[in-house]
């Protein structure tokens, strides 16, 4: 059916993806590059709170677009069965993380975050914050925009905040 509905023969779809899964994450990955290429021209200079939730805005838009299928793209992602798509997922998600430590180095040298930040660490985090929020809010009987962005927004501000004591360690 897929094939058919490209116009192509089946040979052709799986030689771009050998499963449908892994031809569901080619597709979906295509479309956050696009989107991710958009946002980071578009950032605010300054603020790497206001750059995250701006940059993840546009992420948020694509899952809340489709959430039957972006429940399914998420399925696959959290436990592949195809090699294929998690190196590809594994791929993306290291061109993420790489994105974000820029993001925060150069948050770290105009003196918005703390001496000494680990940019990898904090790349990270968000990252788990952002699939943290994909999943809760996808997992929901009305999943949006607005309430990914709500989450996640909350989420990076408690990051920001921190939730140590004040004073001396």
């Amino acid at each position: 059916l897929i094939a058919e509905r490209a116009g192509v023969a089946q040979g052709t779809v799986f030689l771009v993806a050998p499963t449908k899964e892994a031809l569901l994450v080619e597709v979906f990955d295509e479309r956050l590059r696009a989107a991710a290429k958009e946002r980071l021209a578009t950032l605010p200079k300054k603020g790497i709170e206001k750059q995250l939730g701006a940059f993840f805005d546009g992420m948020f838009a694509l899952y809340a677009e489709k959430p039957a299928l972006s429940r399914v793209l998420l399925k696959g992602i959290l436990f592949f069965a195809d090699p294929s798509s998690k190196a590809h997922y594994d791929a993306h998600v290291s061109a993420l993380s790489q994105v974000l430590e820029g993001l925060f180095q150069a948050a770290e040298a105009r003196g918005e975050l703390a001496p000494r930040t680990d940019a990898k660490v904090a790349a990270a985090s968000v990252v788990a914050l952002y699939l943290t929020s994909l999943v809760t809010v996808l997992n929901g009987d009305e999943p949006s925009e607005a309430a990914l962005g709500k989450r996640f927004r909350a989420m990076l501000a408690q990051l920001f905040r921190g939730i140590g004591a004040k004073g001396p360690r």
